[in-house]
């Protein structure tokens, strides 16, 4: 049987504007420092280097992928760290019961994320498989969020190809484990 590979997917316009906002801060920190104004200057140096870095983190972030080798009964983490190093880490398949998503609230209000993880027989650990943005959905006053398209066809393909219930969406879960 052929191996499934499920990659992160790429850059959301939330990436653009996250480098875009890092480079107009270095660009004025150094037009600032060229008029005398170092103070000004270190604060958008600030700014433009911890959007840097955010940035730097998304980009490692999506170099990140899972194969599913069915044959061998394994699963296969392949991602890089901060330094671009490559890293591979191995799991028994028949460890995981379920695939599940859910939507996880974030200290930003209104970017919450729609994970994918594959979770433990026991429900006492889960590998994360890819994050997604949710579907916003209006209610009278509050912003309410639904699953992902991409999400739901992710648990789909899972649990159609290999021997992994589908667990379905879970509505909004704290990170971790997901019975």
């Amino acid at each position: 049987m052929a191996n499934l590979i499920v990659k992160q997917p790429k850059s959301t316009s939330e990436d653009v504007w996250i480098l875009s906002g890092g480079t107009v801060s270095l660009a004025l920190s150094i037009t600032l420092l060229l008029l005398g104004h170092s103070h000004q200057a270190a604060g958008f140096a600030t700014l433009g280097a911890l959007l840097a870095l955010r940035y730097w983190h998304t980009a490692v972030r999506n170099r990140r992928s899972i194969e599913f080798n069915i044959d061998q009964n394994q699963v296969i983490e392949r991602s890089v760290d901060s330094l671009l190093r490559h890293r591979i880490r191995t799991f028994a398949l028949s460890e995981f019961g379920k695939v599940v998503s859910y939507i996880e609230p974030t200290a930003q209000p209104h970017t919450p994320r729609n994970r994918v993880e594959l979770v433990t027989h026991s429900g006492g650990e889960a590998l994360l498989l890819a994050v997604f943005s949710p579907i916003q959905t209006k209610k009278k006053i509050s912003m309410s969020y639904a699953e992902s398209p991409g999400a739901a066809s992710l648990r789909q393909q899972i649990s159609s190809s290999l021997p992994i219930a589908d667990g379905g969406h879970l509505g909004y879960r704290w990170i971790g484990a997901q019975r």
